[in-house]
């Protein structure tokens, strides 16, 4: 989705489609946990919290940027956005520096999100 200033639909169809994926990997969570499918459970939260990384390629990025778009406040919540996509690789590098070898791919790929996102 490319947010529009003057967009004929209302801002609120569009977070709904963009936010019906990380939805669904929730809920498939939620039932997944409760019937003792751990692995898929895990799975699946790992993408919901994936997806709503504040990056523009990801739901999360896009649905803050249709939030955002026109907003009195958009240059100062660009900056604060932007120091916080810094952050999140340096905190999962952090976290891989310090042994937790399990967050190799997702700081790999936050990485590859922030420059790509600039």
């Amino acid at each position: 989705m490319i947010p529009e200033k003057n967009a004929a639909a209302p801002l609120y169809s569009g977070i709904i489609v963009l936010m019906s994926g990380p939805a669904v990997n929730l809920l498939l969570w939620t039932i997944s946990y409760l019937n003792g499918w751990h692995y898929f459970a895990a799975i699946n939260l790992m993408l919901f919290l994936y997806n709503m990384l504040p990056y523009k390629q990801l739901d999360g990025g896009a649905a803050l940027s249709l939030i955002l778009c026109g907003w009195i406040y958009e240059r100062a919540a660009d900056i604060l956005l932007t120091l916080i996509k810094a952050a999140i690789p340096v905190v999962l590098l952090l976290l891989v520096l310090s042994g937790k070898t399990e967050f190799i791919p997702v700081s790999a790929a936050a990485v590859l999100l922030f420059i790509s996102d600039s």
